[in-house]
């Protein structure tokens, strides 16, 4: 017994005297802690009394005393003893490294003997949501997502350097043969009996038979007609005889009697010289009608133009009836079924051959009746004044060409046509072809039914006449003929009574030269520019001929003329046309009328031939 008294007094300790000395320390944080919260209320107070605020009483004594306890009644129960567990060593060990911590960390943060308060009064600032500024085009993609079901995927659209942005799909061609009856029939003819064979594969000629007729019915008609022209007239419509030396055979176009005597104003020919348009005049003695034939009488009353293949050069294919005194007139480059015409009265007429001949008037040619085609487009039908201010012309029409782009193609689809009148007013038309009728309330140019019309998209005003060394002239400027400049659509060149031609530009530029000059001649001896010409072979040289009978040879960037050929005709030149087989050869018609041709291969560049026609 002793022993074990022994032991008892050494293992156990006495923790009586570290609970004694823990509770005061205990009331002290305590009351520290209560003093700080009443000096942290009477900071807020001071504040709020500053910013002209203050706290009530009773929000002043919630702050103060702590909110009333509701009052619980308790059962008298025998109260239980319990027991407090003392402090182990480690948990006294880690209250030591705190304490130390705290005192190492108080002159490093300046807290002082104030740090109770100091942690209390410390603020710290936390950032709880970032984002970027959201676009309009992002909400409405979040709103319209519960509709549009989207998927991303990776192109290579933006690889402007990659050709293709697929690989190419290897391929080699072979040549095979294929009946055109295989597989007509069903499955089961491979199985039929002989005779259903044999008439599947008779169904099949006759479908192969109709489809060669269909493609080469329109052959054989013009066959046919070659024939019966050959046989009236000789071999393809010519005569077997011919007054001119260089010619073997010729063809004279004649009119019908009953159209009346015109006189012919201009003639032009398609790109591929099977094809000729005349234009002709008002009818020297207007041929007798009747009453009712209102076709007649209408033919009667303006001029005419005749389509003529040349194949068959008989009789035209196409009479067009004009509305006015037709002055020039051409064909409209690849679009051979479009012609165009400019008249006196200062109109631009158009015409669509594809037209059905039922649409128009008919009348009556000896034994065979024709259709006289009116024209689907007349620009002097505008309503009220266009963008320039007044109407598209106001003095005749005489000269129409073409404007060809720098790249031009057989499949063009936007033609422009230019025409121009004698006071030098020129004007640029778009052709707009449509596939169906489209009326304009602006526009009563167009006819019913008609597909294609003229718009106006420019006009260039000529204002120099003349070349800048002449004196002055008390006349006004008169032009007589216009060609474009190959290659370039926007230059052109336009032939004036003073014997220079201008050079213009439809983009308000000074092109150089701006007048290519007329031969070392008197100024009374200048005569008027008749007709301009460019080389098919090289478009930097171009003739210029004259009403005194003379041809001058001009480089595009040259004013002075190079060569000039005079005295081989008294007459004016009236047109000019190079060779198409041979560069260095072109012809001269003038007023007699006398055909002149040219070689310029020559020694002396005279003129090789002439003949009257």
């Amino acid at each position: 017994m002793g022993d074990e008294e022994d032991y008892e007094d050494e293992d156990f300790e006495d923790y009586e005297d570290e609970f004694e000395e823990d509770e005061p320390s205990g009331r002290r944080s305590e009351a520290t802690i209560a003093d700080t919260l009443a000096a942290e209320n009477d900071r807020v107070k001071d504040i709020l009394k500053k910013a002209g605020r203050g706290p009530s009483a009773d929000h002043l004594q919630s702050m103060r005393a702590p909110p009333p306890q509701p009052k619980v009644t308790v059962s008298a129960v025998p109260a239980r003893p319990h027991f407090i567990a003392p402090v182990s060593q480690a948990e006294r060990q880690a209250g030591d490294m705190r304490k130390k911590r705290l005192e190492a960390l108080r002159p490093i943060l300046g807290w002082g003997a104030r740090a109770p308060e100091m942690q209390l009064r410390t603020s710290m600032e936390t950032v709880l949501f970032d984002q970027a500024p959201v676009s309009q085009y992002d909400l409405c993609a979040r709103q319209m997502s519960w509709k549009l079901r989207c998927k991303p995927s990776q192109t290579g659209e933006d690889n402007l350097e990659a050709t293709t942005q697929t690989e190419e799909i290897e391929s080699n061609e072979q040549v095979c043969q294929w009946p055109e009856d295989k597989g007509t029939g069903n499955a089961s003819s491979l199985t039929a009996s002989e005779g259903a064979r044999s008439a599947s594969v008779l169904s099949a000629n006759v479908a192969r038979l109709a489809r060669f007729l269909r493609s080469s019915s329109a052959v054989i008609e013009t066959l046919c007609a070659e024939n019966a022209s050959e046989a009236a007239y000789g071999v393809g419509g010519f005569e077997p005889t011919s007054p001119l030396p260089f010619s073997s055979r010729v063809a004279k176009l004649r009119l019908d009697p009953a159209l009346g005597t015109r006189p012919s104003v201009d003639v032009c020919f398609t790109d591929d010289a099977t094809s000729c348009l005349t234009a002709y005049g008002l009818p020297q003695q207007p041929p007798p009608t009747k009453k009712k034939d209102d076709g007649m009488r209408r033919a009667a009353a303006g001029g005419l133009l005749a389509v003529w293949q040349l194949y068959q050069p008989a009789a035209p294919s196409h009479y067009l009836r004009c509305v006015g005194t037709p002055t020039c007139c051409m064909f409209c480059g690849p679009k051979k079924y479009l012609v165009a015409a400019g008249t006196a009265q200062g109109a631009v007429q158009l015409w669509d051959t594809r037209e059905a001949a039922s649409s128009h008037d008919s009348i009556s040619l000896g034994e065979e009746s024709v259709s006289l085609r009116a024209p689907t487009y007349v620009s002097d039908s505008m309503a009220g004044t266009d963008a320039v201010g007044g109407l598209s012309h106001n003095s005749p029409i005489i000269a129409l060409s073409l404007v060809t782009a720098a790249s031009s193609s057989e499949d063009t689809t936007d033609l422009s046509v230019a025409s121009l009148d004698v006071s030098g007013h020129l004007v640029v038309w778009l052709i707009l072809e449509t596939q169906t009728y489209e009326a304009d309330s602006t526009d009563y140019g167009q006819t019913v039914g008609g597909r294609v019309r003229l718009f106006k998209s420019g006009t260039v005003n000529l204002d120099s006449a003349n070349p800048r060394d002449d004196p002055p002239s008390l006349l006004p400027m008169r032009t007589s003929c216009l060609q474009f400049v190959p290659g370039d659509p926007s230059r052109f060149l336009v032939g004036s009574d003073g014997g220079g031609v201008l050079h213009g530009s439809r983009y308000n530029a000074s092109p150089q030269p701006e007048v290519f000059l007329a031969p070392n001649a008197p100024i009374e001896g200048i005569s008027a520019v008749t007709c301009i010409s460019f080389c098919k072979a090289n478009s930097a040289y171009l003739l210029a001929g004259r009403a005194d009978g003379s041809i001058s040879l001009y480089h595009v960037e040259d004013a002075t003329p190079l060569f000039t050929w005079s005295g081989f005709s008294p007459a004016a030149i009236s047109q000019i046309q190079w060779a198409p087989t041979r560069p260095a050869v072109f012809w001269a018609l003038d007023d007699q009328p006398c055909l002149h041709a040219f070689d310029l291969g020559g020694s002396r560049r005279l003129k090789l031939a002439k003949a009257a026609s």
